[in-house]
Formats: C-alpha cells, structure tokens, sequence
C-alpha cells in the first residue's frame, strides 16, 4: 500500500504549516458534503411534513425524525468548525 499524497499548507502568516495528509477528498470537502446533504434532506422532510399536516395525517414521527436530524447536522458543523480551526495554524 503506499502512502496518501501530501499538501503543503500555508498558514495565513504566509509561514509553512505542517504537512496535512489528504486524499482525494479532505476531511474538509467530506465534512461540507455531509453539511448540504443533511441540509438537503432536512428541507425535504420539513416538506413532506408541511405535506402531511395540511392532509390532516400525524407528523409526530416525522416531527421527531426532523429534530434528530437537526441535532446531527449542528453536530456536523460543530465538527467542520474544528477542521477550519486545526488548519489555522
């Protein structure tokens, strides 16, 4: 197996910052993937619930679903906050 390919880094003083190792995807790109699609789906549940409670049908479920969705997408921006700030060096 052989090693990622490696990204040198400047810091926002101009200096060199340590040696990140990246692949394809950095965990960054990853981290903002995962953000736009939970947001993607979360708009698409507030939908269908929206859908759902003009049909006069129960949302509790959905209501629910909603609510963890929306506490794992802070948790997803809480974690691409620690990414942005382990790469200011």
């Amino acid at each position: 197996m052989h090693d990622p390919p490696r990204l040198q880094l400047r810091c926002s003083s101009g200096a060199e910052c340590e040696e990140k190792n990246i692949s394809s995807e950095t965990e960054l790109e990853t981290a903002n993937r995962h953000i736009a699609d939970a947001t993607r789906r979360i708009a698409d549940l507030k939908a269908l619930i929206e859908k759902q409670r003009q049909a006069g049908q129960s949302t509790q479920q959905a209501d629910e679903l909603l609510a963890v969705l929306e506490q794992g997408l802070a948790l997803m921006i809480d974690h691409r906050n620690t990414i942005l700030r382990s790469l200011d060096c």
